[in-house]
Parts: C-alpha cells; structure tokens; sequence
C-alpha cells in the first residue's frame, strides 16, 4: 500500500481549477458538499483572501484519508486584531492514526497562519495534538440542556425498552411545573425582533466589546445567515436602544453512537449571542427567549453552550442541567498572550457558526479528529 501524502489547495487555486477535488476517489465522504456552493461561500468571506488555505487532504493512492479545512477569521486579544483561520471538519481513518498524518495535516495549516482556533470534542490524543502544535485551551464551554420533553432522557437511560413514551408521558408535567417555579418574569421593555439581516449599525454595538473575542460584524453575521440552513436571527432592543444579537438553530439530530449513544430528538440551540447593557437582567431574557423558541419549534431540548459565570449562573437558576461541552482550542502568534479568563464564550466561538452550514460535514461512520 502506498505511503499517505499531503495536499493542499488555496481558495485561488480552487477558483482556477473548480474540479480540482473532483479528481480524487473519497469513499468516505470527506469531500462532502465541496462543490460550486462551498467555494461560492469561501469566496464571500468578508475576511478572505485569495491566497488563504482552503483545504488539506491526505491522499493513498488516489483515495481521501482525511481532511482539514480552513476558514480565514480575526480575533481580537488583548486589544489587539489578529488574523487567525478557524480550523474544522479535521477527520482520518481509523487506519491511519498514530502514523503521523493527523499532526502533517495540522502542520501544513499551521504553516499558512500564525494564529487558528477549533472547537469540537476531541480525543485525549487529539488534544495532545493541538497542545504539542502550541495551542491553549479556552473555557472547556459547559452545554446546559433543559428539557421540553423527557424522552431522549429516559430513552438514553433505558435504551430499548418500550415502555419510553409512556414514562416520559408521565414526567413531562411534573418537569414543567419544576421550570415553572423557576422561571423569571419577563420584561417588556427587552423586544427580540426576527431579522433576515443585521442592520449596520450594530457593529457600532460590537465594537465596544472588551473581552477577547472573534472579531464579529454585521458583514461577518449576514454572510454566514445567507448559507445556513435553520438558523434564525434577532435583534435584541432594550426600549429603543440595539442591546444586542442571538443567533437560534433548530435541527432533528440523527441517532449517535461518538462519543455517547443518543437517541434522535430535536434539539435547539443558542449558537451566539451579544448583549449590552445591565447583563443579569438581559441574560435572563435571552434564556427566557431561547426557551420560548424552543417551545415554538417543539424542539425536545434545548442546549446553550457557555463558559461565562454569568450566564451559567442564570442556566442554573432556571432548572438547566450540565451535559458536557466543547473545548475550544486557541494557538495565538509568539508574545500574544491566550488568557482563557478573557473569553466569554458561546458554542459559535470557536468554529464561526460554520457547523451550521451542513457543508463540512462527511456521512457517518466517519469519526472526527476534533
């Protein structure tokens, strides 16, 4: 069998020779949807460029092994912008981990940038990866799930016995009522209004930001909202005043079996968020909010990924329960400083909300690298 080698395409090289990919054999899907869409969404990058790394494949044969993408963003540390590229849909047969390939993969997306950032669930190898390639872990982001339904609970204790609907039937008052109790009012003065797109003069919002952050604008937010698929967007007003923005997903999630063995449920998610203003009392009306669109979309669950004591805090007060979460993993240039203290994280951090695309992602039983 030949040795693996890896390849890698710019987007300008991409543009020149759109079948470029086309070329290879890729039996496990790591090409996914890499087709005139995905090249038409890299070229709208408001923070792209042409000689900016696209993709890296590790190729035997003629055949995908593997792949890592690379999406060009900014982040701000310290008061400073930094060019970075948000890494993601880094995946390798089974076969071919602990030669090498993984860590050459990262190496030649290591060498187009001085700064890149990924999130996800990654192996304990994986993360030795990433930490012997200089890269510091932020948050870990604790998920907060509640539940308007108990079914992928009780389904996920009692995997394969019938008697699932009737018990979760019965639970699902009985929960409701316990949210109830917790429950904060809700204010009227704070309006979530449903956008298409963001307007201007919210940049002026976010560039009063002093945490270390990913550099988000009204460009950044409504490229990303025009190839998304169930994504909504809202305008959060205090009054009359712009107080901020949320980005909701609702999506039906197959069954899983990596890294825990889940039923299928639908599942809504807080994506990412900004508020201004007195904190405490917007946070309770964003999670207010969350929970309403929740209910609108009869999603069975809804998660809110944070690593902010803030928000975690009102997570707790309304009933949330802790489920994991992301890590999300930073390498910044030499004597810039990666303080996770600085961030204020939401589940979009670390990967631009590009998971919510469906263009990155390959069919199962593929198992990610991070």
């Amino acid at each position: 069998m030949p040795d693996p080698r890896i390849v890698s395409y710019t987007l300008q090289q991409l543009i020149d020779d759109p079948d470029a990919l086309a070329a290879y054999d890729d039996p496990g899907g790591y090409l996914g949807e890499s087709g005139p869409r995905w090249l038409e969404f890299l070229r709208g990058n408001p923070r792209g460029r042409p000689d900016d790394l696209a993709i890296v494949l590790t190729i035997v044969g003629n055949r995908v092994v593997g792949s890592l993408r690379s999406i060009p963003v900014e982040l701000r540390i310290d008061g400073q912008t930094i060019r970075s590229a948000a890494l993601r849909a880094f995946f390798l047969d089974a076969e071919w981990r602990g030669g090498g390939a993984g860590g050459l993969m990262l190496l030649r997306a290591l060498s187009t940038t001085r700064s890149a950032i990924a999130a996800g669930g990654p192996r304990p190898e994986t993360v030795a990866l990433y930490t012997g390639a200089g890269f510091t872990t932020l948050g870990p982001l604790s998920r907060q799930v509640y539940f308007n339904s108990t079914r992928p609970l009780i389904a996920t204790a009692c995997r394969g016995l019938p008697f699932v609907p009737r018990v979760s039937t019965l639970l699902d008052p009985i929960v409701g009522l316990y949210y109830r109790a917790r429950s904060r009012p809700s204010d009227p003065r704070i309006q979530f209004t449903a956008v298409e797109r963001f307007a201007e003069d919210l940049d002026r919002l976010l560039a009063a930001r002093s945490d270390d952050h990913m550099v988000r604008e009204s460009s950044d937010l409504n490229w990303v909202l025009q190839y998304s698929r169930g994504v909504s967007a809202y305008e959060i007003r205090d009054g009359d005043a712009l107080a901020g923005y949320c980005l909701i997903r609702t999506e039906d999630r197959a069954a899983t079996t990596v890294p825990l063995r889940l039923p299928p449920m639908r599942v809504t998610s807080v994506l990412d968020f900004h508020v201004a203003g007195p904190e405490p009392k917007m946070l309770d009306q964003l999670v207010l909010h969350a929970v309403a669109c929740s209910k609108a979309d009869r999603a069975e669950v809804l998660e809110i990924q944070t690593n902010r004591p803030d928000l975690l805090r009102c997570l707790k007060n309304t009933g949330f329960v802790r489920a994991g979460g992301y890590k999300v993993l930073l390498r910044t240039p030499p004597n810039v400083p990666a303080d996770p203290a600085r961030w204020r994280m939401a589940e979009a951090q670390g990967d631009v909300l590009f998971s919510a695309l469906h263009v990155t992602r390959p069919p199962a039983p593929v198992t990610p690298a991070i």
